[in-house]
């Protein structure tokens, strides 16, 4: 099994893609590393997916990569005994350390640092960015704020908090476990959450030593402010672009990824984008397929690795469009190489439309494709 490309393609196994069959039709279908998420399943579930995963190297004779994604800290709301509440813009909603039933004025907020680290003019977001609340005033247990983007809130919703840095470990006790579990298994990468500075990857490091390569998530807004001695501790970086979209304006993120990944080509370092699908589209079978074609402008990039939560999770469309990840993959592998085989005006323009003498011949030369090894 040659993979005719440079980039990797990740897929998360979840409950509808743990059987043999399903792995192994995912491995053929161009899969090169299989994600474990910790923030799902027990031990008992990962440790049967990774025996599974093994068993599909031995069946093809090629080996697969193994992720053990840890949670890390979960930042969330208290409960809200009178079920969800509607908060509209405008009005002010009370945030307090102590407990509290949940209700339309106030809710309870289980975490200390967030208290700490909050200053007015500071934003809120609750729900993945649904409810934005900005802060008025606050104190060590309390935070007084207004309602900028109405919405319902209910139990245990997340909490975002993006203008600025917590003072929170990016290993939970939880982690820990997980962490050392995950070296019993021999797994190959973990991919640390939550990561804010390089000491974050320096107390995995301790942990794990050799044993493991550490892959940073980049989803915060204050690891930017660290990014270089990030690249530099770690072993490779994770883009997770949905959870930067929710913390910073959306338009901001391209540019981003693309400042990560002249880093880490200039380390010598993998880049992962990870990507999750419309649940709308997953319900109904079927992929978003810009954002699978899309893989491609991650390749022209050269970015290391592509990576789907949730369509290899329900695993409802995930092998259909399988394909298309791997001929985007290679179509730009081709494009790379018809670049260095030949002058070319234009990136945009279409090569088959230069005059022969630029390069015409050497488009019909590469249009098999190149096979190109990733081994």
């Amino acid at each position: 099994m040659r993979r005719e490309r440079h980039t990797k393609i990740v897929a998360t196994l979840g409950p509808a893609s743990s059987t043999a069959e399903v792995i192994l039709q995912l491995f053929k279908a161009g899969a090169d590393t299989f994600r474990l998420n910790f923030s799902h399943g027990t031990h008992e579930d990962h440790q049967a997916r990774l025996a599974l995963i093994r068993e599909a190297e031995a069946l093809t004779g090629r080996p697969a990569g193994v992720l053990l994604d840890l949670q890390g800290p979960k930042l969330r709301l208290g409960t809200f005994p009178g079920g969800p509440v509607r908060l509209t813009a405008g009005q002010p909603f009370r945030l307090q350390l102590d407990a509290v039933p949940g209700s339309q004025h106030v809710a309870h907020l289980p975490h200390r640092e967030i208290f700490e680290a909050l200053r007015p003019g500071h934003a809120l977001l609750i729900d993945d960015g649904r409810v934005r609340l900005r802060v008025r005033e606050g104190g060590p247990d309390f935070a007084e704020t207004i309602v900028e983007t109405g919405g319902t809130v209910s139990d245990r919703k997340g909490v975002n908090v993006p203008d600025c840095a917590l003072n929170l470990s990016a290993l939970t006790e939880k982690d820990q476990r997980d962490l050392r579990f995950g070296m019993t298994l021999g797994v190959d990468w973990v991919a640390l959450s939550f990561v804010q500075s390089a000491r974050d990857i320096e107390e995995v490091r301790a942990i794990v030593g050799k044993d493991m390569a550490i892959m940073a998530k980049i989803e915060k807004p204050a690891a930017l402010a660290d990014i270089e001695a990030i690249v530099g501790a770690a072993d490779g970086i994770m883009v997770a672009r949905g959870d930067l979209g929710v913390e910073m304006p959306p338009e901001e993120v391209p540019a981003i990824q693309k400042r990560l990944t002249r880093l880490c080509r200039e380390a010598g370092k993998p880049l992962a984008r990870l990507r999750r699908q419309p649940w709308r589209r997953l319900l109904r079978g079927v992929a978003a397929r810009p954002d699978e074609a899309g893989g491609g402008a991650g390749d022209e990039e050269l970015v290391g690795a592509t990576g789907h939560a949730g369509d290899s999770v329900t695993c409802r469309c995930a092998l259909p469009f399988m394909p298309v990840r791997q001929g985007s993959a290679r179509g730009s592998c081709r494009f790379h190489a018809r670049l260095q085989a030949g002058p070319v005006r234009s990136t945009h323009r279409s090569y088959a439309r230069l005059p022969r003498s630029q390069g015409q011949g050497r488009w019909s030369e590469c249009r098999g494709g190149p096979r190109i090894p990733t081994r």
